[in-house]
């Protein structure tokens, strides 16, 4: 149990006026939400042009809201009136409880902004990262007082989803780790605690585990994007990896995400543990990079892994039912099932705790260790043991190894519900 004695006289109660560092895609929603549940918000971005978009859409997604009888136009015209926009950072932390940053996944760019905050900023202020994968530990070190950082990572669009993965460092001090579940509560949702400052944290660290053996698997001529797409889409209901790639902008994000990618993994070898996880991302982001310099970045170009009508311009990409029979989903989401038996074993996660980060932050029907007992543990097991065989010139072939766990399920009989009992209990 935590002590509720605040070492610097904050506490959740207190914790009125939020600044949100940067104003794009991630920012302008974060700040919506904040703003949405009574807080006082400054949104701060170094382009007055990105403000003023950012501005626009938080007016529009109002609206829709007002439009779909969520709320009434006086409310949402109160929520407005609780953003302030700011093009000096320095000026916007002055009177700041809570800062966040939301600006691109580099960093050494999360860390500068970090520090011109904390400089800037009262003795008491708490700071957060929404960063989906890079170290808390080292941005947490930037700052005068490192027990005063923690990771708050929000999925997109923030306003619409219900659950944060709440991720503390080494440094976090228990106060600041009770004020933000507080905060999260007072958001009106949900909060995924984190014990370990692990790359990707559990959302992310999964989902991408699939992401990358879609790209692997269309890579070497074993299924197309269509197909792929359509599997996920038609027998399993979740959003196509291809399909998501190309609307969450995962080119540019990956490929920001790798620049000092081994200097980081030097200064923290804990952040990523896995080297067999490294070779397998870096052969799918090799594929990606070239996607990248051509610019192909997804929707907001106009061309990804499909084609939009025009830059920003999103429609659903269109796949055939026909072809979901080419591709069993399962293959996909094999290794992202291995690897969710290793974060178990090590006691990272646990399975609820996956399937809730998978469900809500992605927002698909089932969680992925539900879909690995309804196929059975077994068979995901027969799979894994092909893809290692079909990869044996592949340095990340060791990727493929069935985890312990997976074989001691089996050797319990703990093959899923045709037993009775996998990851569930279902006796």
């Amino acid at each position: 149990m935590y002590i509720k004695i605040i070492s610097f006289n904050l506490s959740s109660n207190s914790i009125d006026n939020i600044t949100v560092i940067g104003a794009g895609t991630m920012g302008h929603g974060i700040a919506q939400a904040f703003a949405t549940s009574g807080f006082n918000v400054n949104l701060v971005d170094v382009s007055d042009q990105v403000l003023n978009t950012a501005f626009s859409r938080i007016n529009d997604n109002l609206n829709k809201k007002v439009n779909e009888n969520k709320f009434s136009s006086d409310i949402a015209t109160s929520i407005l009136n609780r953003i302030t926009l700011f093009s000096n950072l320095q000026e916007s932390v002055k009177s700041s409880d809570f800062v966040i940053e939301a600006i691109i996944e580099n960093l050494d760019a999360k860390i500068n902004v970090l520090r011109l905050a904390d400089q800037n900023s009262p003795a008491h202020t708490i700071f957060a990262s929404n960063t989906s994968a890079l170290p808390i530990t080292l941005m947490a070190e930037s700052l005068t007082n490192k027990d005063k950082f923690i990771g708050f990572h929000w999925f997109n669009p923030p306003p619409d989803r219900e659950l944060l993965e709440i991720i503390k460092c080494k440094y976090t001090s228990n106060e600041v780790i009770d004020i933000a579940l507080d905060i999260v509560k007072k958001l009106n949702r949900r909060a995924l605690m984190i014990n370990s400052d692990i790359r990707g944290f559990i959302a992310n660290r999964v989902y991408r585990a699939m992401r990358y053996e879609a790209i692997l698997m269309f890579s070497q001529n074993i299924a197309t994007v269509d197909e792929i797409d359509s599997a996920f889409r038609y027998k399993i209901g979740w959003r196509g990896p291809f399909e998501l790639i190309d609307y969450a902008g995962a080119i540019d994000l990956e490929i920001t995400e790798s620049n000092g990618f081994d200097e980081v993994r030097r200064k923290l070898p804990d952040w990523e543990p896995d080297d067999d996880y490294v070779l397998y991302r870096k052969h799918a982001l090799n594929i990606l990079q070239t996607y990248y310099d051509k610019g192909w970045f997804g929707v907001k170009a106009g061309k990804g892994f499909y084609e939009y009508p025009g830059p920003g311009k999103w429609v659903r990409p269109t796949v055939s039912e026909e072809d979901s029979n080419n591709v069993n989903p399962m293959d996909v989401l094999s290794p992202a099932i291995n690897l969710s038996a290793s974060l178990i074993h090590e006691k990272i996660s646990n399975v609820e705790d996956i399937d809730l980060s998978i469900k809500i932050g992605y927002v698909v029907p089932r969680g992925i260790l539900e879909l690995a007992d309804d196929f059975g543990i077994d068979n995901i097991v027969k799979i894994l043991e092909q893809k290692k065989e079909y990869s044996t010139s592949q340095e990340y072939s060791n990727f493929y190894t069935p985890h312990p766990l997976l074989l001691k399920m089996i050797d319990n009989s703990e093959t899923g519900k045709k037993s009775g009992k996998g990851f569930y209990n279902y006796s």
